[in-house]
């Protein structure tokens, strides 16, 4: 990208000015550090002796000078990051705890309750999808299902008959149980 500068207008330059403000009034560390090398390439300062100034490599700044330059100050704002696309779709989650609230003598178990291996393996065979068992867990949590501190054993297990155990049944949010799954 070279050393090509930066002109601003006063209205840009303004409202830079403004947001560098609030993200030093709130501690956004990389947004101030963004918008003040941007402003010290529009003040004339050389990009590398800009880069050098304040210790960000110079196609780290080139970079944000450009993204700057074509699409804005909120291309340089931290945005949420999309992960990776969950191996059950919403609807499969929403099978799931159906199957999973109607216990598992209605899936053909003879088990008398759900456990996240078992569930693991339910998942598997109905959806071709491998999970472990602290991520099935999570799922659950999720899907707003916790652990009941009443169960007698140790092992994991979730509520099929609300009247006879609570072991894991479905919650509100606000009853919803934020420990972790044995």
């Amino acid at each position: 990208m070279g050393i090509r500068g930066l002109l601003l207008t006063r209205d840009e330059r303004g409202t830079l000015n403004q947001e560098r403000d609030f993200a030093r009034k709130n501690r956004i560390q990389d947004l101030d550090l963004k918008i003040t090398c941007i402003l010290l390439v529009a003040d004339g300062i050389p990009q590398r002796d800009a880069s050098e100034m304040l210790g960000v490599p110079l196609r780290t700044l080139e970079s944000w000078i450009e993204k700057y330059r074509t699409d804005g100050l909120h291309s340089l704002i931290k945005g949420p990051y999309p992960g990776k696309q969950p191996k059950l779709n919403k609807g499969q989650k929403d099978e799931l705890a159906k199957v999973v609230a109607e216990g598992p003598d209605k899936a053909g178990l003879d088990t008398g309750v759900w456990t996240a291996r078992i569930l693991a393996t339910l998942i598997k065979d109905s959806y071709g999808v491998s999970y472990s068992v602290s991520q099935v867990q999570r799922i659950l949590h999720e899907l707003g299902l916790r652990r009941s501190e009443n169960c007698p054993t140790s092992s994991l297990r979730f509520l099929t008959h609300p009247k006879t155990c609570s072991v894991f049944c479905p919650t509100d949010n606000s009853s919803r149980d934020s420990s972790h799954f044995d």
